[in-house]
């Protein structure tokens, strides 16, 4: 876009540069003619003027040229006026340029280049031919458009700090876009961890209809489910170990008698008929068994 205001800009110049060309023109061919008739001389296309020294000649041009100036509203126009032979002839403060586009113009046509002086300015130079008294001449009027050019340079550092900036804003915005969406998905790793260390108290989760919001609900429903089996698994580890304990303990109580009943027939001496006929008879009292022998 910048680049097309350029242009278009540009483009103006140019036109106004050659109107300024077409109107100093107009007024050299004007004077040149007044000049030469003024000396007495006539001429045509086919007639070339004829006076006594070349020095005159020169001194009746530029006295002419020094007569004509162009003011438009960016002030006095520059230009120069240059023999065939490409030397120059006369110059109101023109920049100084090679002369490859007066090389390359015919007769009566007109032509332009954007030229740099320096790193600073930038000028458009148009170029024509005169022909008067026989003569060719080439004129070329300067229009300076530096401010064009710094008016595009200020315009791209504007353009790349606007960039800049909305690439920073947008950075900004997508870190906290991130931060907002990754939230939940952080909770649920950490509320992961948490129940894989066996905590299942769930940190709250945003309330959503979204699909983060329906992961964490599934998450949590899930969470209460596992709790609900933990709790019934870990209710029936304690029963079986109960169980075991009692199983434990009513079977030690008989085996503690039978022990040491068998530990006294085999450490005592005892009659055949009282160790096979002695009944043993065991009384419970009070959860207890205690074994007693019948005599």
């Amino acid at each position: 876009m910048i680049n097309t205001i350029f242009q278009s800009a540009l483009k103006h110049e140019v036109g106004y540069s050659f109107k300024e060309n077409d109107i100093l023109r107009a007024s050299l061919d004007k004077e040149l003619s007044k000049t030469y008739q003024g000396a007495g001389a006539f001429y045509s296309d086919e007639v070339a003027l004829k006076l006594e020294e070349s020095q005159q000649q020169d001194a009746l041009i530029k006295s002419t040229l020094e007569k004509i100036t162009v003011i438009t509203s960016n002030g006095t126009v520059p230009f120069r006026i240059s023999y065939s032979n490409y030397q120059t002839l006369h110059t109101t403060g023109a920049p100084v340029f090679d002369n490859e586009l007066i090389k390359k113009l015919d007769s009566n046509t007109q032509g332009y280049e954007v030229l740099p002086l320096g790193d600073d300015q930038y000028f458009i130079r148009v170029a024509c031919t005169i022909v008067s008294g026989g003569e060719t001449f080439y004129l070329e009027t300067y229009r300076d458009i530096t401010s064009l050019f710094k008016s595009r340079e200020n315009q791209y550092q504007v353009f790349f700090g606007l960039i800049m900036g909305m690439i920073g804003l947008s950075f900004i915005l997508v870190s906290f876009v991130a931060y907002w969406l990754t939230k939940p998905i952080k909770n649920l790793a950490k509320a992961t961890k948490s129940i894989a260390e066996g905590d299942f108290i769930l940190p709250s989760f945003r309330n959503s209809n979204d699909e983060i919001g329906m992961l964490a609900k599934a998450f949590t429903q899930m969470s209460k489910s596992l709790k609900h089996m933990v709790t019934e698994l870990e209710g029936t580890a304690q029963r079986q170990e109960n169980f075991i304990a009692s199983f434990a303990h009513e079977l030690k109580t008989p085996m503690t008698s039978i022990i040491g009943y068998a530990d006294m027939l085999r450490s005592r001496k005892v009659e055949q008929e009282q160790m096979i006929c002695t009944p043993i008879i065991f009384f419970k009292k009070e959860d207890e068994w205690k074994p007693s022998p019948l005599n």
